[in-house]
This record gives structure tokens, C-alpha cells and sequence, in this order.
């Protein structure tokens, strides 16, 4: 019996230092520093009128801030004779101009050395977008040649997203040549070498 009594304590005592060792690691690990990084808001929106905004940032870091198109023309960054680099929490200011035109949007880069993140400023427009089909679907001939769908649109066709979804079985292909122009959407579409066969798509401008 004493045996055994003597067996139970030696193999309890490396087990127990194996216990107080595993804390030890664990106490370590507890005292590592969080990261902190980020702009307050990742959205901002400016009146068209211009003007001044701040954007505060948290941060317990050195970071750099930048315009990603520089050369926008209508939004700068203001940072009081600060420069472009900061450290910790802090703020900077950014200036834009009038907007008579459309609704636009810039972003402002802020990153560290191994964390990057973007503010979008987006500026309201003097003018109001407008972009209607008065009919969602048309009929084109059989044999091809110009369509056209009545649009309500101040917009260019350049500064819209054009897409063609063919929606039938054909091989697509057939709509060309999308214009604006006296309100109405312009194609071409090619004849349809299979008459008895119906073909459909989808054109969307956004």
C-alpha cells in the first residue's frame, strides 16, 4: 500500500508543473496590444452648395491619409498645415467646391504599415439625375434595322452602364450600336435567321 501511495505522489508532482506553466503562457498572451485603426464614418455626404467637413479617426498608430484621384478637381483635403501624416487619434478636414452638375463621388485613402482602409466623400448634385423608360418592353422586326424605346433622360450615354442579357436560346449578338438621342434609345438589331423562333433580351442603362 505504501507503494502504491508513493507511485501516486511522484506521478502528481510533473503533472501539477505542467498546470503552472500552461498559466504562465496564458498571462503572456493576455498582455499583447490590440490593433486600433479606422475612420469614425466610412461615408460622407456633402451638401452641393461645397464647403468644409472633418473626418475623425481612431487610431493608437501612425497612419498617412490620401486623395485617391488627386486631380478630381472639386475636392481637397484640409489639414491645417499638418501635412498628410498623423499619429493617434485625430482628425482632418477636407474642402469641396459647388456642384451644378450631377451627383460625384471621391474617396480619401488612410493606411498604415500593414492596414489600409477608404472615406467616400459623395457630394449631392445640383441637378437631380433622371432616367425613365415610358415602356418596358418593344417589338423589332424579323428582317433587323433601327429600333428605338421612348426615354426621359438628362444624361449622356457615356455616363451611363450599358448591359445586353440575351434571354432566348439564339446565340445573342444581334442588338448593336446602343445612342441617345431626342429622347429615345437608338439600336440596331440583325435579322433573325430563324423565323419561326421568337428572341428576346434585356437592355439596362443604370
Amino acid at each position: 500500500m505504501k507503494q502504491i501511495k508513493s507511485l501516486y505522489r511522484r506521478l502528481l508532482l510533473p503533472l501539477l508543473g505542467g498546470l503552472a506553466l500552461t498559466a504562465c503562457e496564458k498571462d503572456n498572451g493576455e498582455e499583447t496590444r490590440i490593433s486600433e485603426f479606422g475612420p469614425y464614418k466610412k461615408e460622407i455626404i456633402a451638401p452641393w452648395k461645397g464647403g468644409t467637413g472633418s473626418i475623425p479617426v481612431l487610431a493608437n498608430q501612425p497612419y498617412d491619409i490620401e486623395l485617391i484621384n488627386p486631380d478630381n478637381g472639386w475636392l481637397t483635403l484640409d489639414t491645417e498645415g499638418r501635412g498628410t501624416h498623423f499619429t493617434g487619434d485625430d482628425y482632418f478636414k477636407f474642402q469641396a467646391t459647388t456642384n451644378d452638375g450631377f451627383p460625384r463621388m471621391e474617396g480619401i485613402r488612410l493606411w498604415t504599415h500593414n492596414r489600409a482602409d477608404t472615406v467616400y466623400i459623395k457630394q449631392e448634385g445640383f441637378i437631380t439625375p433622371k432616367l425613365d423608360f415610358s415602356t418596358r418592353s418593344i417589338m423589332v422586326l424579323g428582317d433587323g434595322g433601327q429600333a428605338t424605346a421612348q426615354l426621359s433622360t438628362n444624361l449622356e450615354l457615356e455616363d451611363l452602364r450599358q448591359s445586353i442579357v440575351y434571354t432566348s436560346a439564339d446565340e445573342g449578338g444581334w442588338i448593336s450600336d446602343l445612342d441617345i438621342s431626342n429622347g429615345f434609345l437608338i439600336l440596331q438589331t440583325d435579322p433573325n435567321a430563324d423565323p419561326e423562333a421568337l428572341r428576346n433580351a434585356r437592355i439596362t442603362l443604370s
